[in-house]
């Protein structure tokens, strides 16, 4: 399998709230962010489409309640990619 990652990963673990209209809202933690983006887990049974947007929130910050758009990149066994958009 070739890593097409573009960024290099960090190891994280931040709360967060995603909203999209397959599952509503939900609470889960970041596993490994980069610049472009980051990877969370997520029930398979609820997984948004790639190209899907979300929203996000940051729950463990100074700023909590600030809201980020995010692109569906990759979904795979119960995880999915998300990508930072402008």
């Amino acid at each position: 399998m070739t890593d097409k990652r573009r960024h290099s990963r960090d190891l994280a673990n931040y709360r967060v709230r995603l909203f999209h209209e397959s599952f509503g809202d939900i609470t889960t933690t970041i596993r490994d962010m980069s610049s472009g983006g980051f990877c969370v887990n997520i029930d398979a049974s609820t997984m948004p489409v790639i190209g899907d947007h979300i929203m996000m929130q940051l729950l463990d910050t100074e700023q909590p309640g600030e809201s980020q758009e995010l692109e569906v990149v990759w979904r795979s066994n119960g995880a999915i990619g998300l990508k930072f958009l402008p």
